[in-house]
Formats: structure tokens, sequence, C-alpha cells
């Protein structure tokens, strides 16, 4: 997945994290890719959060999350052409 991402990139949270501060499916933009090696063996993402967490407000709303708890932020038409090829 992680030639996928860019910077710029829309995106969506996979899971909940951080012990539910984060919610599933908030949509954020990609402002860094790799940074300072991997994460538990996967590369990790800087995303700045279109909703305004205050827990965040010390990072300018940004969050470094693993590659593999990010998705790409499609629309439901873009996700079902997707998932008709099999991608």
């Amino acid at each position: 997945m992680i030639e996928r991402l860019h910077v710029g990139q829309r995106v969506r949270l996979k899971t909940t994290l951080a012990d539910g501060l984060l919610p599933r499916g908030a949509p954020g933009t990609v402002t860094n890719v790799g940074g300072a090696g991997e994460v538990d063996g996967e590369t990790p993402v800087s995303v700045k959060m279109d909703q305004h967490f205050p827990h965040l407000a010390h990072w300018d709303n940004t969050v470094v999350v693993k590659c593999g708890e990010i998705t790409e932020a499609r629309g439901l038409l873009a996700r079902l052409r997707a998932a008709w090829r099999g991608v």
C-alpha cells in the first residue's frame, strides 16, 4: 500500500485509535510518508486530520499512524468500481 500513498492524498482511518479519541472513518490529508523509519514493521504516515481534536492542537492537528491503519478516502462510486475490478 505504501506505493499508493503520497503527500496531499486524502485518507480515512480504518479503525478507532488512541482509546477512542480518533474515531474510525475520520478523514485527513497525508503530510509525510516514511519519516523516521518503521513502526512495528510498517511505514509511518503523518496525517493532518480535518476535524479538530483538542488533544492534537499542539501538533497542528497531525497524527502519525501506521500505513495499515489508513485507507484511501474515495467516494462511494470509486469504491464500488474498485471492488468490481478487485482492487
